[in-house]
């Protein structure tokens, strides 16, 4: 099943074989962030109607929903093991200061939706940190200065605990989290010539993939950032790039192509053109990988 949103609110469900529909729900409000599927099969997604929803995988009822009193602009993070969502949200994502009285971090029990706690960043989440919080509690375990407004979630390395972070200010960052006194310390920061908001793919051979506000799919090594490859597209890229098993790595760009290259050198394997700019991320079954347009009326499976 492939689940997805749109700018009218609607969450559709379609099948991957043939993209035929299955069900569709509609929100009062934009569905800009990717729904997140559990291990038993629930649709949590998040909308600027101000609700988080679970939803039946299947048939779509909804099993919940809670109101958060501010637009989401993220994806529902998923705790399995502990049974916890996490969701972030704003007032305002152009004026985030109007929201100084909202806690911005939420933590919902994944069965009905209680609040279970809740963090506030004093004052907005374009505030230029990066905070570290107890999954359980919320409690603030350290927090990283990044010198930059940060539109791009983080993604953590389980080799060593290190993360990596894109920013507006033309950058991507790795930061320490090993507790101790280098925890939200930064290790090493890449100018990468376009700002980042799309989240870092890293791969367990220690490459990390990301695509830029120049139009280029950097290839980067996990140790110090060094640079492998970065071929260019011809526009802006918003969506994060998905890797496959035997090393192809496929990158959704603004200049309305869907690209597939080669892991080992950034060379066009081929490319797609789509008749609109693609600002969401591709995503692997497992023999087709799926991508969205920006039109908001069309959601293309690539054989």
């Amino acid at each position: 099943m492939v689940y997805f949103g749109s700018n009218d609110g609607t969450v559709y469900a379609l099948r991957a074989a043939n993209g035929s529909v299955v069900w569709t729900l509609k929100t009062e409000g934009a569905v800009v962030a990717s729904p997140t599927v559990s291990v038993n099969g629930t649709v949590y997604v998040g909308s600027q109607d101000k609700l988080v929803y679970a939803l039946e995988g299947k048939t779509g009822s909804i099993l919940w929903k809670t109101d958060l009193h501010c637009p989401i602009w993220g994806s529902v993070a998923v705790d399995n093991q502990r049974g916890l969502l996490f969701v972030g949200c704003t007032s305002d994502k152009s004026n985030a200061s109007d929201s100084q009285d909202t806690p911005h971090i939420f933590a919902l029990s994944d069965k009905l939706g209680e609040i279970v706690w809740t963090f506030d960043d004093a004052g907005s989440v374009y505030d230029h940190h990066i905070y570290a919080l107890d999954r359980e509690t919320g409690k603030l375990y350290w927090s990283c200065d990044t010198g930059s407004e940060v539109e791009s979630s983080p993604v953590i390395s389980r080799s060593d605990g290190t993360l990596y972070v894109g920013l507006i200010k033309d950058q991507l960052i790795a930061v320490n989290t090993v507790s101790g006194p280098l925890a939200g310390k930064i290790k090493w920061t890449v100018n990468t010539g376009g700002e980042v908001v799309s989240t870092p793919v890293i791969t367990e051979d220690g490459r990390i993939f990301v695509g830029s506000g120049d139009g280029r799919i950097l290839a980067l090594n996990q140790t110090d950032g060094s640079h492998l490859w970065s071929p260019a597209t011809r526009d802006y890229i918003v969506a994060s790039v998905a890797v496959s098993r035997d090393n192809v790595v496929y990158a959704a760009s603004s200049d309305q192509f869907v690209y597939a290259l080669h892991g080992d050198d950034g060379s066009v394997i081929w490319k797609f053109e789509t008749g609109a700019a693609v600002v969401a991320t591709p995503t692997l079954f497992p023999s087709t990988p799926c991508r969205s347009d920006k039109t908001g009326t069309d959601y293309s499976i690539l054989t």
